[in-house]
């Protein structure tokens, strides 16, 4: 469950028209507005999902996988599938999909992942 919600948040970013170098983000965008007190949630979901372990990167991708193409071949383990994911997320996150306060929470969410994966963010 909580590896099928975190992609879910994955996919609310990913799903963000941002624009790019040949045309601009368009004025009216698909979807949930991430402008607003749910993307704050939506963010400490994050951070507190990923806490719960490598197991939950794993269910995360898997799920995602449904919805995203990924041509990774076999030999990558699921759980830096799943944070190679959020990761990409959270980049495009402060890159337009939400709004600038949003950037605020990124340092928190990549100290999760470390703790996460079993490294020491200090």
């Amino acid at each position: 469950l909580f590896g099928e919600s975190l992609s879910l948040a994955m996919l609310f970013i990913f799903m963000k028209d941002i624009g790019g170098k040949k045309r601009p983000a368009p004025d009216v965008q698909r979807g949930m507005s991430s402008d607003g007190p749910q993307t704050l949630a939506i963010s400490d979901f994050i951070a507190e999902a990923i806490l719960l372990g490598p197991s939950i990167l794993a269910g995360s991708i898997s799920a995602l996988s449904a919805h995203i193409q990924l041509n990774c071949g076999n030999e990558v383990p699921a759980e830096v599938l799943g944070a190679a994911a959020i990761s990409a997320s959270l980049l495009r996150a402060i890159s337009g999909a939400t709004p600038p306060w949003v950037v605020e929470d990124t340092p928190v969410l990549f100290k999760s992942m470390y703790v996460a994966l079993g490294s020491n963010p200090d």
